[in-house]
């Protein structure tokens, strides 16, 4: 049986405005669970009954359109359950990654700090050393890449991306 109060009714009494320090209102209903704990509200789209997620139809609500198909509701604030019209935008899956780098919400553990990193910090310098000594006039190396790869027991691709920086960058201060 389809509701009979309007949607923007249904779906207001469901969010405090009270807000947040940064301004947010809070969607206080059915949120999914998990990680990113966004809000969601059940309605009807056509004849079918779904969940639809609560900035999409806080959107929708504000702008008076269907939201963009194939678009991300992006948050201006990094809150997930907030559904206050000004802090979400229509983005993209590449808008919404670099919000995410830019507001450091996703960091990748470097070097060691990297749960799977088999080397150390100093296995890397010792790496490029011995690849990098000089001998005679011609620039020959010590020890090859497959001696390298042997010695530290991980794969010549490792040591290949080691020695061109690819991974295990340094910053220099």
């Amino acid at each position: 049986m389809r509701p009979t109060r309007p949607l923007a009714e249904r779906f207001w009494e469901k969010v405090d405005k009270t807000t947040t320090p940064d301004g947010c209102w809070i969607w206080t209903a059915c949120k999914r669970q998990g990680q990113f704990q966004y809000g969601y509200l059940g309605m009807y789209v056509g004849e079918v009954w779904k969940r639809r997620k609560a900035a999409i139809v806080s959107w929708e609500l504000a702008h008076g359109k269907p939201f963009p198909e194939g678009m991300l509701a992006c948050h201006t604030c990094d809150n997930p359950i907030c559904v206050r019209p000004d802090h979400i935008y229509v983005g993209t899956k590449k808008t919404n990654w670099h919000d995410c780098l830019d507001a450091g919400r996703h960091a990748f553990p470097k070097g060691e700090d990297n749960y799977k990193a088999i080397l150390t910090w100093e296995q890397i310098r010792e790496i490029r050393n011995l690849y990098s000594s000089k001998e005679g006039f011609y620039r020959k190396t010590t020890m090859s890449q497959r001696k390298l790869a042997a010695k530290f027991g991980v794969s010549r691709r490792t040591i290949r991306a080691v020695l061109s920086h690819q991974t295990w960058k340094e910053k220099y201060i």
